[in-house]
């Protein structure tokens, strides 16, 4: 008989992180949905784990509510998201970006990194992490910089492999309320289970090598992605400036 496999979703209550759990749910897998609102996922291979990821105490909880050996497949996909002009941040704020949107997928991935030997992390990051945003200073440098920590996971960790998907914008409650606050338009927001059903095929293809990023894109997006980045070199030798494209 074929062993089930393991499948652990954070952020799994609603959006992309509920549309994630359900369609690995529905091609047999056994799912562990980290949030702290509970999914409401009728299903006997769905485990909810009822924790808060900014509280330390929950990654021993997480790793002890899992009682299998081998995660074959860890979504760090919880995140959170503040409109707010990149100086005029409060305290709350900052601690609740960085704590959920870089710290708890350090810490849950070191916690079960015995357990992911042979399996895959995916990080949902976004385009966001190359293209500043008025008023998502922090959203943004929080994804730039768990793109790169991860990948020097993916460097030092042979056994593990480490994937990051950078989506355009996806139609969740958590960008409606910032679309409404910063006053932009969600009408080509991509449906969440389209979205879900791209990040299974990436995951199972198995051309793609550890530290791998992949933008998931429309048509429409495709033909609006340029390189925003004014990143320049001067040459020492010859005295030249000159924009790297």
């Amino acid at each position: 008989m074929k062993k089930q496999k393991i499948v652990v979703v954070t952020g799994a209550s609603y959006g992309l992180g509920k549309s994630l759990s359900g369609r690995f749910l529905l091609n047999g897998y056994k799912v562990y949905g980290i949030s702290r609102t509970n999914p409401n996922i009728n299903d006997n291979n769905f485990i909810w784990v009822n924790v808060d990821l900014l509280k330390s105490e929950s990654f021993e909880l997480i790793k002890n509510s899992i009682s299998e050996s081998k995660i074959d497949i860890l979504i760090n996909n919880a995140g959170v998201v503040f409109a707010e002009k990149s100086l005029d941040f409060t305290e709350e704020t900052f601690n609740k970006t960085f704590g959920i949107n870089l710290i708890a997928p350090i810490k849950l991935t070191s916690l079960l990194k015995q357990k992911l030997q042979g399996g895959v992390v995916v990080n949902i990051s976004s385009t966001s992490d190359r293209f500043a945003e008025d008023g998502l200073g922090m959203y943004c440098s929080s994804k730039v910089a768990i793109d790169i920590y991860f990948d020097s996971v993916a460097i030092e960790n042979k056994d593990i492999k480490v994937l990051t998907i950078l989506p355009v914008y996806v139609d969740t409650p958590m960008l409606k309320d910032i679309a409404a606050k910063l006053g932009f338009t969600t009408d080509d927001a991509v449906d969440p289970l389209k979205v879900a059903e791209a990040i299974e095929k990436i995951i199972t293809d198995q051309k793609l090598e550890s530290g791998s990023r992949i933008m998931i894109l429309t048509n429409k997006s495709m033909n609006e992605i340029i390189n925003s980045e004014r990143l320049y070199y001067y040459n020492i030798d010859t005295k030249e400036f000159k924009k790297v494209k």
